[in-house]
């Protein structure tokens, strides 16, 4: 579960953790769809709850979702590959891709979307935190996760980096 140091999120969930998680019989198949994907995804509630049966699209080994974030000075797009193999997605995928091209996937406000959260012991947006930390555990540069998520300045993605040694990650901030 979520663990905090000092008002921060410190640890991430494992996909075992999350998996044990879904397994909670008062999830219905919509919000079940929805956790996987912010879990895969990293993308914010409003962002998901604004997507439509028409930003998503999947190829051979992934599923895509097109996301889009205002920005001060425009439009900020970018499409999201969610690999087909990672556990649960294929659940994702079958919920999403009958969705009508303009209809909304997930039809349901914020309120909702953190209650399903919360009754399982997480803020939404530790999911979010849950995939920058994966991110840089894997390997990813700061500059490439800051892309990702969307974020103007490098130093925001270092609040999300849970117990990371960072310290090898100075030059990527640096460049970013």
């Amino acid at each position: 579960m979520p663990r905090y140091r000092d008002g921060k999120l410190t640890k991430p969930m494992t996909a075992a953790e999350f998996s044990r998680l879904l397994q909670s019989s008062r999830l219905t198949p919509d919000k079940r769809s929805l956790l996987i994907f912010l879990f895969y995804s990293g993308v914010r509630v409003s962002e998901a709850l604004r997507m439509r049966g028409r930003d998503f699209y999947s190829d051979d080994t992934n599923i895509y979702c097109h996301v889009g974030k205002r920005l001060k000075h425009g439009l900020l797009t970018k499409d999201l590959p969610i690999p087909l193999a990672a556990r649960h997605v294929m659940e994702l995928w079958d919920y999403v891709r009958v969705t009508p091209p303009e209809r909304r996937v997930w039809l349901y406000g914020r309120k909702t979307a953190y209650r399903a959260c919360r009754m399982l012991g997480f803020y939404p947006h530790y999911l979010r935190f849950n995939r920058a930390t994966a991110f840089a555990r894997a390997g990813k540069d700061l500059l490439k996760i800051k892309q990702w998520f969307g974020w103007a300045k490098a130093e925001t993605a270092m609040s999300y980096l849970g117990e990371l040694d960072i310290a090898d990650m100075g030059e990527a901030l640096r460049e970013a």
